[in-house]
């Protein structure tokens, strides 16, 4: 459901201190803008009306925080919730900035120098009418991609959602981008746990019945702990050592060795066929296919893909 136009939002956003009014101009000094910039930066990409945001930031003023939404109809409910939680526990909101971005866009706003040690993803657009819409996914491999490139070793990833098919599809999109999955569930209410912080959606959907998929514990060093620290949802660690293969790459990976091998045969019949006017099988063991071909289109698909860069031909609200 679309919101609507909020004359007095952009005029109230500018006059707040912590809005960043200016967001494209900041590449590479997102860490300046706070009071304390040596602190870890943590981002919540789609705060939306910043219900989640409001509660985690004052619990943690020793962590900056930024909230990211596409409009400003929908950010300045979120700064009137920010200003509200920190007025009742009586802090001055110095650790926290929302702006209005375009997250499919994130690359060409924030540079490797704007380290983030944590994003969290709340209930974002599912974008699940059409398999040709899955790339504006924020946990589509292509945008986790862009934010692998400001993330160390050790950063983490929490995702929440109610959408079945979008958590399912996205635990096959961690791993092929190189995350790895540390813990999951299903149904994130049948036992909620204390530290549970709820987001303005996640509560309907709770009340409705809705179950939520989350995913929230990690391998510390070989040392298990009982549940991770306040602030929930998904938590996946980047793992600089490879891709880490799932079915979901592995399918793919299997399909256009075959297409491309096949398509290598008919090159190499067609070749055959012109310069020795005869019909000849140049497929291996008498089969259409010529491996070679599927090999080396395999290994560019792969080398390559962890270059692409995200469109933009789409922006979400």
């Amino acid at each position: 459901m679309r919101m609507r136009f909020k004359p007095y939002a952009r005029p109230e956003l500018l006059a707040c201190d912590f809005h960043v009014h200016e967001p494209l101009t900041h590449a590479g000094h997102w860490h300046g803008l706070y009071a304390r910039p040596e602190q870890p930066l943590h981002l919540e990409l789609g705060c939306g009306k910043g219900g989640f945001l409001s509660q985690l930031a004052p619990l943690h003023p020793d962590i900056n925080y930024l909230g990211i939404d596409i409009t400003d109809k929908v950010l300045i409910l979120a700064k009137r919730k920010v200003e509200a939680a920190y007025a009742a526990a009586q802090l001055p909101p110095d650790n926290v900035k929302i702006a209005s971005l375009d997250i499919e866009r994130l690359s060409g706003v924030f540079s490797p120098a704007d380290t983030v040690q944590r994003i969290y993803i709340n209930f974002c657009n599912p974008w699940s009418k059409n398999a040709g819409s899955n790339k504006h996914r924020l946990t589509h491999p292509r945008q986790l991609l862009q934010y692998r490139a400001l993330m160390p070793e050790g950063s983490e990833i929490y995702f929440k959602t109610d959408d079945d098919d979008l958590f399912r599809d996205s635990l096959g999109y961690f791993p092929a981008a190189g995350f790895e999955i540390t813990w999951q569930t299903f149904d994130l209410h049948k036992n909620e746990p204390d530290w549970n912080l709820r987001t303005e959606h996640e509560g309907m959907f709770s009340e409705q019945g809705i179950p939520q998929g989350a995913g929230f514990q990690r391998d510390l060093g070989g040392a298990q702990r009982a549940g991770p620290p306040p602030g929930t949802g998904g938590r996946s660690r980047p793992c600089r050592g490879g891709t880490g293969m799932t079915t979901y790459a592995l399918l793919h990976t299997i399909f256009f060795f075959f297409v491309y091998a096949f398509l290598g045969w008919c090159v190499e019949v067609a070749y055959a066929a012109i310069t020795t006017r005869e019909l000849v099988n140049r497929g291996f063991l008498n089969g259409p296919i010529c491996p070679i071909y599927g090999c080396g289109m395999t290994v560019m698909i792969a080398v390559l893909g962890r270059f692409t860069m995200p469109s933009s031909d789409m922006a979400w609200d």
